[in-house]
């Protein structure tokens, strides 16, 4: 019997270590690092403090150095890794992070830095801290073994942070001793996504890749540019760094420090281990239509027999417009991306010739426009606006932001006025369709103010020509002779047959005239002068965009009128052959399709618009299509 109450206490224990053992395996303490250059530098010197966290209860997040006396700091570069490891059959997964900073010492004594912070799964961690010594310059000890130059600095290496000082620490004076001692993972896994199937230089080399081979005037492709350096071997010297050339793309770029190297991974190549870092990524806008090609990026290397130029992959991007079907109006060409439009108009009652605040917020992703097109009331004067902007990387793979017009506009008539409302056309290359950002205004009451209207300021008369009121009632109208009673009535009983003929006749030759007139109102000739007109008469005015646009249109009803080619089907590269091929001598072809290039990139171009550059281009083409129209017919 005495037995019984030790079994049954046996069993009560076991119950509960059942019961605690998830309890206390939710709880499992993150691994953790902390390593430094060197914990004695010179001051006006640098080192790198970094903070390696694994952990099986998530991502770790929100790393903070903490406090920083004495010290200039740039950073973090944050690196994700994840691991997966099967012990006895029992597979763990770690998550983890490493974030590096920059410290610059600043003056000589001796500080605490940190302690480092980061969070996992809302709970908060912190280290203990780490002891800096700065001394005057030329005191610190030197390192036992020189590092390599990175590209963006020397003595900077990716791939040997550590240097062998490792730290441990954890929530509290416990965690230290729970964790034992952090050892550096062991042979971080390769990923397949990075590897190639041989590799493009000696030591390291440069490779590039885009997201996409097709794209929209305006639509962002993604270049990354990716450094591969061999991981058994020390980092090689780098040097003599060359920029990616685009010349037919806008470039933006999606990182915020381009002079940081950050490790993205690790990568077999030909069966040997190469260390992988992200050396640029770019976001590139294309500027008009075509095979359009992205040069590579050269990076020099000095390393003994290996020592030369290592270069990036030459890329090419076919871009075309957005398609015709659906296109909604007032699209222009190179608005692609998703945009939103929001509007603040303050204040809502004013007087005559006061003004009111028209504020409006263009947000979204891709290259927003640089400017809109206001609505157009009588009596509303709309000035320039002031433009603000805060674009970038949105989440590091969309350029995006946000850009601001205040306007200030001018009431000049009383009453309730409706401003109307902005809108933005765009592309929206995810959909593969056309969107309308839209931002109504809404009614500006405006109370008639102090100040006469100036004589220049009088609201025109909308249906000028009508007789004024009548003050006066008129006087009964006197009766009218009847036409019964006059000969002309008898005349015109005889008379409709005669006019029934007359009509036909008439009828007939008038169809006839018609038809001619018609035809000839119609013919390419007459379409080919009606454009010519127009872009003559929109070079006269001030709106460049418009003159380009005439221009355009002219040389393309040109060129179907007087040689029967469509130059508005045919690539701008084609263009002159064409035109030869038809009977059209060198220097005309080829100044018509340097005016349909020009113009083209003119209109498109994120700088803007010269008139006078316009002007000068249509009295150049004039002259082309004068000698065109004297082509005789059938020459081809």
């Amino acid at each position: 019997m005495a037995l019984a109450p030790r079994l049954l206490i046996a069993l009560v224990v076991c119950i509960g270590t059942l019961a605690v053992a998830p309890r206390a395996s939710a709880q499992v303490k993150p691994e953790v690092r902390v390593a430094v250059d060197n914990d004695v530098l010179d001051v006006g010197a640098s080192i790198h403090l970094s903070l390696t966290v694994q952990s099986t209860e998530g991502m770790p997040q929100n790393a903070q150095i903490g406090a920083t006396p004495g010290f200039h700091v740039r950073g973090p570069n944050v690196s994700p890794s994840q691991s997966i490891s099967i012990i006895n059959g029992v597979r763990t997964d770690k998550q983890g992070i490493t974030a590096t900073w920059s410290l610059q010492a600043d003056k000589v004594g001796s500080y605490s830095v940190g302690p480092l912070t980061f969070a996992i799964g809302g709970k908060k961690y912190e280290t203990n801290k780490v002891t800096l010594k700065v001394v005057p310059k030329g005191q610190a000890p030197q390192p036992q073994a020189q590092q390599g130059n990175s590209i963006f600095g020397p003595g900077f290496s990716p791939f040997d942070p550590w240097k062998g000082l490792i730290q441990p620490f954890g929530n509290d004076p416990d965690d230290n001793a729970g964790n034992g001692g952090m050892r550096a993972p062991q042979g971080p896994a390769t990923d397949p996504r990075l590897a190639l199937d041989a590799p493009r230089g000696e030591l390291a080399f440069l490779h590039a890749t885009i997201d996409k081979p097709r794209a929209v005037v305006g639509e962002q492709v993604t270049l990354t540019v990716y450094l591969y350096v061999d991981d058994q071997t020390s980092e090689p010297e780098f040097q003599d760094v060359h920029e990616v050339t685009a010349g037919d793309f806008l470039k933006k770029p999606l990182v915020e420090d381009e002079r940081s190297l950050k490790l993205v991974g690790y990568a077999e190549v030909a069966g040997r281990r190469y260390a992988v870092q992200l050396l640029r990524k770019t976001a590139l806008f294309p500027l008009k239509a075509g095979d359009l090609e992205i040069g590579p990026m050269t990076v020099g290397v000095a390393r003994g027999r290996n020592a030369g130029s290592r270069e990036s992959e030459h890329l090419r991007v076919r871009v075309s417009e957005p398609p015709v079907s659906g296109r909604p109006p007032g699209y222009t060409v190179g608005d692609v991306g998703r945009y939103a439009l929001t509007a603040e108009v303050a204040p809502r009652t004013i007087e005559r010739g006061a003004a009111v605040a028209v504020t409006i917020e263009l947000s979204g992703s891709g290259n927003l426009p640089s400017a809109l097109t206001p609505p157009m009331r009588p009596g509303v004067d709309w000035l320039e606006p002031a433009t603000h902007e805060k674009v970038g990387a949105a989440d590091g793979l969309h350029f995006g932001g946000q850009r601001t017009f205040a306007y200030v506009v001018r009431m000049k008539q009383e009453g309730a006025i409706d401003l109307g409302s902005f809108t933005l056309p765009y592309w929206d290359p995810d959909t593969k369709s056309y969107g309308v950002a839209r931002a109504e205004l809404g009614t500006v009451q405006v109370r008639p103010g102090s100040a006469p209207i100036a004589a220049t300021e009088e609201i025109a008369d909308p249906l000028p020509g009508l007789p004024g009121p009548r003050a006066n009632r008129l006087g009964v109208r006197p009766s009218a002779s009847h036409l019964a009673d006059t000969p002309l009535f008898w005349v015109g009983i005889a008379a409709p047959p005669f006019a029934y003929a007359f009509a036909l006749g008439a009828h007939a030759a008038s169809r006839r005239l018609r038809e001619g007139a018609r035809r000839r109102a119609t013919s390419p000739e007459a379409a080919a002068r009606a454009r010519i007109a127009d872009a003559d008469a929109a070079s006269r005015k001030d709106d460049p965009r418009a003159a380009l646009a005439a221009i355009v249109r002219a040389v393309e009803a040109a060129t179907v009128a007087y040689v029967g080619v469509n130059v508005r089907g045919i690539a701008v590269d084609a263009v002159a052959r064409a035109l030869e091929e038809h009977g059209v001598d060198s220097a005309t072809a080829h100044a018509l399709r340097d005016t349909l290039d020009a113009c083209g990139n003119a209109r498109f171009s994120p700088e803007g618009h010269d008139i006078d550059a316009a002007r000068k281009r249509w009295v150049d083409t004039q002259h082309a299509l004068g000698t065109l129209a004297r082509i005789p017919r059938g020459s081809a």
